[in-house]
């Protein structure tokens, strides 16, 4: 109140109020608590912008249905390799497996689908993977195809990586395996290059259910003009069937098996929609900026305040939609709108409180500090002298003035005796303290300060001098 003007004060709420959003936004997110926040509000977004798949890929489900009409499993290498030969017959371009064929069989059996992988026209893509070698030492073991397959054969990298919660919202470009840095399987499937070990988002808005699906069993028996719809399609073929394992928790479609994994990453590159994710740092950090700035220009103005962070939000939303349009990358808002809500929050707080004080501490007809505030500062310090001006006849002339331009006549009588005041310290002590024709009386406190504290108040003093 004394030693700061109103725009000082409005400037330190701004500063305040920022510091206190800052600090809030950045503890919520840094801290990973808005994870499940900012998961919902992608779930919603993927929800409201859903779309099918490119129907450039199908899957051959090893299904419950298939493991009933072929009986025993684990399968001989025979029926894969009749389904290679019927699906290259079919004029598919590429067959993906999502099938383990690290380890031999019988002499017979590898042969057969070796020699099926060697005459198929289409291309044939195996997969590799590295896991752990046992759970204890936390060594890992790499697991390929056989030489006599992969010779015929582009090999793949089915891993993927569940996050701290176990759920597989993100997919890699490729993996390194036996050495070699290889590409994933969703990669070959979508002919999409990447960085090894780099991570994108799956498309969560592709909605799987359009992914065309097939039971092993029924590709093996259809007839050729059944299987002609895959012509110039793609297959992975993989486990569907609950039995046989292989599950996964995503984020939005709840659980779902690895072939439909491995389907919707490629569908995610096939798509275009593999965005690099900067996440939410960007985005936050140009708000909060933005925000201080328009915030001391404003002077902490809640209207304006209010319509800039509408303002902001629409431009964040605009700009996102924008870079994701140019396939430049993604980034998340939602740090920067939780900094919003809290700046306002903030600011409207600290002028409640600042109303409050200024109620208790400005006389409203005058907008100058009133007695109470003349006491707070007499109050606080060692001795201060002091001179007191009565306005005569402040009655008449009250009638004389419009009420508009009361406050303007205060400010001129204040200014000029501010002129002898000590940092412009002017008070008005109000009309209760001296009745009849002295009805108001501004108080002024000079420059002279005495070693002894006041020995009066206010009041007291005011009626010593005036008897």
């Amino acid at each position: 109140m004394e030693g700061h003007s109103p725009r000082a004060g409005r400037d330190y709420d701004v500063l305040w109020a920022w510091v206190i959003a800052f600090a809030g936004a950045w503890l919520v997110f840094a801290t990973g608590i808005g994870e499940g926040v900012e998961r919902q509000a992608r779930n919603l977004q993927s929800s409201v912008l859903e779309k099918r798949a490119t129907g450039d890929l199908a899957i051959v489900e090893i299904d419950s249905a298939s493991l009933q009409a072929l009986e025993a499993w684990p399968w001989q290498r025979e029926i894969y390799a009749r389904l290679v030969t019927r699906l290259s017959q079919a004029g598919v371009e590429l067959i993906a497996f999502d099938v383990d064929f690290s380890s031999p069989s019988t002499p017979g059996q590898d042969h057969l689908f070796a020699r099926a992988l060697a005459e198929a026209s289409a291309t044939v893509v195996l997969p590799t993977f590295k896991q752990r070698a046992t759970w204890a030492d936390g060594g890992y073991a790499e697991s390929l195809p056989l030489e006599m397959f992969s010779r015929s054969a582009f090999l793949g990298s089915v891993n993927v990586h569940p996050d701290s919660q176990g759920r597989l919202d993100s997919y890699s470009y490729g993996t390194v395996t036996g050495g070699l840095p290889r590409p994933s399987l969703a990669s070959l499937i979508a002919g999409a290059s990447g960085e090894v070990d780099t991570q994108f988002a799956i498309d969560q808005s592709i909605n799987p259910a359009t992914i065309p699906a097939y039971s092993f069993s029924s590709v093996l028996e259809a007839p050729d003009d059944f299987l002609a719809q895959l012509r110039g399609k793609k297959v992975i073929v993989g486990a569907t069937a609950i039995e046989l394992g292989d599950r996964y928790t995503t984020s939005r479609h709840s659980v779902v098996p690895g072939v439909v994994i491995q389907a919707l990453a490629a569908e995610t590159l096939m798509h275009g929609t593999d965005f690099n994710n900067f996440g939410y740092i960007p985005s936050f950090v140009l708000t909060a900026l933005l925000m201080l700035f328009v915030g001391l220009r404003m002077k902490g103005r809640s209207n304006g305040l209010a319509l800039a962070a509408i303002a902001m939000v629409m431009g964040l939303v605009g700009l996102r939609m924008l870079v994701q349009s140019l396939k430049l990358g993604t980034f998340s808002n939602l740090a920067a709108f939780v900094f919003l809500g809290l700046f306002l929050l903030a600011g409207r707080a600290l002028r409640t409180q600042n109303a409050l004080r200024t109620t208790k501490f400005i006389d409203p007809a005058s907008g100058l500090p009133n007695e109470a505030a003349f006491e707070a500062f007499v109050a606080g310090r060692s001795g201060s002298q002091f001179i007191i001006g009565k306005v005569h006849d402040f009655g008449d002339l009250l009638e004389i003035v419009p009420y508009k331009g009361r406050r303007d006549m205060f400010e001129n009588i204040a200014r000029r005796l501010a002129l002898v005041a000590q940092d412009e310290r002017v008070y008005h002590l109000g009309g209760a303290i001296s009745p009849g024709r002295w009805t108001t009386v501004i108080a002024m406190v000079s420059t002279i300060t005495f070693s002894r504290s006041l020995p009066c108040s206010a009041r007291q003093c005011w009626s010593a001098r005036s008897a």
